[in-house]
């Protein structure tokens, strides 16, 4: 991924890049369209918060409690060279624990996304926007104790743009090394609309990520950037992060 830290918004409201338990199938349907769907762990209730969205619910592999599953699918368009298109879905009762006395929990986490990522020659534009949902916020805040601004909204919702562009090919064609400038914009809110409560403005956020990476070799790069990131409370503090990357 472009820049020095994974973006927030994949972080936060995507649970991309977790392990879990779980099986699935994959496949093409058609030339150029794929299509991938599986049943894994689930997330956990306990876990979810006002500030970081589904984060927090991960469960760890083998210590998972899997209670209710999940299901995820994803489509992608391959069909042209260097661009892919795609939606997908997941879905999950996220309440792990035993019932309260006197009710029944059942807070569903669902998650809608639209993705595009084209690359030509030098150049690698991405973009995402996703859209999440939990029911029984209330009753979840409730069950978990939390009051005022720090409890759950039912919606959650955000995206980024980025991109990235290889100079060195310009100057020395055929090296085999790359130094790519690159920017990305994220906007994202992890709490919209919270029964029995009031949303905090620290959770409406917006990052503006530029920076740069250099691949000395084919499997390793280093990246450095400047994030300046705000939220509607004007609270947030800007930072500057450096990430060395490699594969084996």
């Amino acid at each position: 991924y472009l820049g020095a830290r994974r973006p927030d918004v994949e972080r936060n409201l995507v649970p991309s890049t977790w392990s879990a338990n779980g099986a699935g199938v994959f496949g093409e349907i058609a030339n150029g369209l794929e299509y991938r769907a599986y049943v894994l762990e689930g997330l956990d209730a306990s876990g979810l918060s006002a500030g970081s969205a589904i984060r927090g619910g991960r469960q760890g592999g083998s210590a998972s409690v899997a209670t209710h599953p999940a299901f995820a699918a994803r489509v992608d368009w391959r069909g042209t060279a260097g661009l892919v298109l795609g939606v997908s879905g997941y879905t999950a009762d996220t309440w792990q624990a035993a019932q309260p006395a006197g009710e029944h929990l059942s807070p569903r986490v669902s998650i809608v996304d639209a993705h595009a990522r084209w690359q030509w020659r030098g150049l690698q534009t991405a973009g995402l926007w996703v859209q999440g949902s939990l029911t029984e916020a209330g009753a979840l805040s409730d069950a978990l104790g939390l009051t005022g601004d720090s409890r759950l909204g039912e919606r959650f919702a955000g995206g980024y743009v980025e991109a990235a562009f290889d100079v060195l090919p310009l100057a020395y064609p055929g090296t085999r090394y790359a130094f790519m400038p690159y920017a990305r914009f994220e906007s994202y809110d992890t709490q919209e609309s919270v029964p029995g409560g009031s949303e905090a403005a620290v959770n409406e956020r917006t990052v503006l990520t530029v920076g740069a990476a250099f691949k000395p070799h084919p499997n390793v790069i280093v990246k450095g950037d400047r994030q300046q990131r705000s939220n509607a409370a004007d609270t947030d503090a800007s930072q500057w992060n450096v990430a060395l990357g490699w594969m084996f």
